[in-house]
């Protein structure tokens, strides 16, 4: 069990490493491909969101069709190949030398074949990630192993590895970045391939598969209700489900408006000046922090009971609202600074040239984000952990990744409609090619007004299921907190 828990640890070390070499995918999109921001954002986000969206898809098929070890060697192995792949799309001084062609970062330099290998080694990176986020969720440790310790473990022992990914990011080029990614999946196909058959000792199915349960109501729901029988477990599992997707959207828009921010807090980084010591990039650093900063609130978010046994919902929901409110106005003042500067220099249409304005200045508006993801936390906890079974706990967890899936592609949706509508009137679109010419400062002051709106219909809108759907059972707005 010892030897096999190892492997479980190097296979998500080496989830950590490929994490940090996809950060700042979006970067080398732009700066190498030449792709305009909104572009190269609305490309990442849909393929973020699709990653997402599939590891339900494949936790349906590992109850029917494929075991966990089978989709952990699926999952490396994707991993593996597709960011070796996204290596060798890259102008690499070993494609170059294979080619002869230049090796320059920029889009005179990447082939069309480049191109084609850059978007298979996406379809494989986005088949890896989700295949292995529903087999490392459903392993059954057959009570060797405290679950939350595990995990805590997990992310301890990721951490050294995050700090050499990070390093690579500020000092060696995208190829050797994606290699070494690349590298690491590959030590863990070996290691699961090494004495297969010990492995599978350890992994066994659930005992109660919640999808069947799901399938088993609708499709009894459709028929005569004695030809079917249907135990009380799983209708409890079906309703509890049911109760989480009709309050779950709002947490689905709180991704989305961390997707928008994330995204574009990056793009307004890129051209300022790095004002740290040994010339290290403020944009990596403050990302890492971020990171661990995150991580180590969210395991005690779940280790510590400091909301007692219940919990008003909508209060949750006011305070997330408010934390978005809040870093959407810092992020636009700060961004009007910067628009200010740029005015008044002249850089905004000098490629590469560096603006005169510390990076230091989007240190509040990073912080106020990485609050806001730490506190989401507390309303993912009360939606997808209330009263259930084990099992539905764990499917659970899939349904809460597809809506933030969701959330991250409609980023996607709301870019483009917001472009659109700044359109009218014959007004230039807020979304240019680059961000020195957009005016994200006025995007920023309109994903505010929608986080009000959004509040408001929300509001009412649980009102009126507390009143109308569930009359007699507990309100949403009022939910029981459960350990893990």
């Amino acid at each position: 069990m010892t030897n096999f828990l190892d492997t479980l640890r190097v296979i998500h070390n080496a989830s950590i490493v490929q994490k940090y070499a996809l950060m700042f995918l979006i970067i080398y999109l732009t700066d190498v491909w030449g792709l305009g921001i909104t572009h190269a954002a609305g490309l990442i986000n849909i393929w973020f969101g699709m990653t997402k969206i599939l590891a339900l898809v494949f936790r349906v098929l590992m109850d029917y069709w494929i075991g966990s070890y089978s989709m952990l060697i699926i999952s490396t192995t994707a991993n593996a190949l597709g960011m070796g792949l996204l290596s060798i799309s890259t102008p690499s001084r070993l494609y170059t030398l294979i080619t002869g062609s230049c090796r320059e970062y920029n889009m005179k330099c990447v082939s069309e074949t480049q191109q084609s290998l850059f978007y298979i080694a996406l379809v494989l990176i986005m088949i890896g990630r989700s295949a292995c986020a529903a087999s490392m969720e459903t392993l059954n440790f057959n009570g060797n192993a405290d679950e939350k310790e595990l995990r805590q473990q997990f992310v301890k022992s990721g951490s050294g590895y995050a700090a050499v990914q990070a390093t690579l990011l500020v000092l060696t080029p995208w190829s050797v970045i994606f290699a070494v990614a690349s590298f690491y999946n590959s030590i863990a196909v070996s290691l699961l391939m090494e004495k297969s058959w010990s492995h599978k000792l350890y992994i066994s199915n659930p005992e109660r598969s919640p999808v069947k349960s799901v399938i088993r109501v609708f499709v009894t729901s459709k028929k005569r209700p004695w030809k079917i029988k249907i135990g009380d477990n799983e209708f409890e599992d079906v309703q509890v489900l049911v109760r989480m997707l009709l309050v779950g959207v709002i947490y689905a828009f709180f991704v989305l408006i961390s997707t928008i921010c994330t995204t574009y807090f990056y793009q307004q980084a890129k051209r300022l000046k790095p004002s740290i010591f040994f010339r290290v990039e403020f944009i990596e650093v403050s990302y890492l922090a971020w990171y661990f900063f995150y991580e180590e609130i969210r395991i005690k978010f779940k280790s510590d009971n400091r909301y007692g046994n219940k919990v008003d919902l909508r209060a949750l929901v006011m305070d997330a609202t408010i934390n978005a409110i809040t870093c959407c106005a810092i992020a636009a003042v700060v961004e009007r600074t910067r628009l200010g500067v740029i005015r008044k220099y002249g850089v905004g249409d000098i490629p590469g040239e560096i603006i005169p304005m510390s990076r230091f200045w989007l240190l509040p508006q990073f912080g106020m984000l990485g609050y806001f993801n730490t506190n989401l936390d507390p309303i993912r906890r009360v939606l997808f952990f209330e009263d259930a079974s084990l099992p539905m706990q764990n499917f659970k967890e899939f349904v809460f990744n597809g809506l933030i899936g969701v959330g991250v592609m409609s980023s996607v949706l709301v870019v483009y409609l917001v472009g659109k509508i700044s359109e009218m009137g014959g007004r230039p679109n807020w979304f240019q090619h680059d961000t020195e010419n957009s005016r994200l400062d006025l995007f920023y002051w309109a994903l505010i007004v929608l986080c009000i709106l959004f509040f408001n219909i929300w509001f009412h809108g649980s009102n009126y299921l507390n009143k109308r759907l569930y009359p007699r059972s507990r309100p949403l707005g009022e939910q029981k907190i459960r350990r893990r």
